[in-house]
C-alpha cells in the first residue's frame, strides 16, 4: 500500500509539474493515466 500511495504521490506531483512547465500533452497522459489506475486499478 505503501509504494501504491508513493507512485501516486509522485505521478500527480508529476502532472502539476509538467503543466507548470508547459507540457500539456504529456501532463493529460499521466493524469489519465494515474486516473485509470485509481478506478480500474
Amino acid at each position: 500500500m505503501h509504494v501504491f500511495i508513493t507512485t501516486e504521490f509522485v505521478g500527480f506531483a508529476g502532472c502539476i509539474l509538467l503543466t507548470a512547465k508547459g507540457e500539456w500533452p504529456l501532463a493529460v497522459f499521466v493524469c489519465a493515466f494515474l486516473i485509470t489506475r485509481f478506478y480500474y486499478g
